[in-house]
């Protein structure tokens, strides 16, 4: 209000008033002159104190209730983690709290830790064995072609920054596949 008010005043500049309250010079503008018709009732959202379109029906959410209480009722808070961690197959924040208690600081000390320590115990922990370990891979016999089986090749030119973009994206060459001659290379 302070800012809308020194813009009124002429104090600063709409775009020094835009600058301030982070959004554009329109915007700025557009605020002063509905100020001049509604006061300083103009800077409050104009759906404030009305149901969001987006409200779930009360009859779902008592629903979803019912389902969460009957599925974690003996549940700490802390079982309740944990499960919804398996359920959604994600590690939380372990990694990083193991990266923290292992005092690693650099990437070199991140990736040790990730090798030696956590992708271990990740595998030990979640990995399940196969109900039938047999290998059913069938031999590759001569009328294979594995440059057809590998999927289209497309060929890139490598930028200055040692990049390949694909797709609307940037790959970065790793820092050892580096050579002299690779910047504008077609790879």
């Amino acid at each position: 209000m302070k800012i809308l008010h020194q813009a009124k005043q002429r104090q600063i500049t709409p775009k020094q008033a835009a600058e301030q309250v982070g959004v554009s010079e329109r915007w700025v503008r557009k605020l002063l002159g509905r100020r001049r018709q509604e006061g300083d009732r103009a800077v409050v959202h104009g759906l404030r104190g009305r149901s969001s379109n987006r409200k779930i029906p009360a009859a779902v959410r008592e629903k979803a209730v019912r389902l969460v209480k009957r599925e974690y009722a003996d549940c700490g808070p802390t079982q309740a983690k944990g499960r919804a961690e398996r359920f959604f197959g994600t590690a939380q924040d372990r990694l990083v709290k193991g990266l923290r208690k292992a005092g690693a600081s650099t990437l070199e000390e991140a990736q040790n830790y990730l090798e030696r320590v956590y992708l271990p115990l990740w595998n030990r922990r979640f990995t399940v064995p196969a109900a039938n370990p047999t290998d059913a891979h069938r031999p590759l016999g001569p009328p294979h072609n594995w440059a057809a089986m590998g999927g289209p090749v497309e060929s890139r030119v490598v930028g200055d920054d040692y990049t390949v973009r694909l797709q609307g994206l940037r790959y970065q060459i790793a820092r050892d596949a580096v050579r002299p001659g690779l910047r504008r290379a077609r790879v």
